[in-house]
């Protein structure tokens, strides 16, 4: 299977981005500004012939812990979802 899809992670500020693309370089991330008002997103394209979504995931949830940082808006396929530090699972926003 190939790319399915790309992976959008919202990220608080440019150093917390840079390190979650240092942490998911095997999978192709990389980091956009959008923007003073938009602030910063790491990209990741994603297929699933070996499991890169649920790992891209759990990366995403670890990094979240360990830069203290409390959620995360995270797009797949259209489809937003808020990972959150103190929860540990995605909820789905109505988009």
């Amino acid at each position: 299977m190939g790319v399915i899809s790309e992976l959008r992670i919202a990220a608080p500020s440019v150093e917390a981005a840079h390190i979650l693309v240092e942490m998911l370089a095997r999978h192709g991330a990389t980091a956009n500004s959008g923007g003073a008002q938009e602030g910063w997103e790491v990209v990741v394209p994603v297929n699933d012939h070996h499991g890169a979504v649920p790992a891209c995931l759990k990366t995403v949830q670890w990094w979240l812990d360990i830069c203290r940082i409390p959620s995360a808006v995270v797009t797949l396929d259209g489809h937003t979802h808020v990972l959150r530090s103190d929860i540990g699972h995605s909820v789905r926003v109505p988009s």
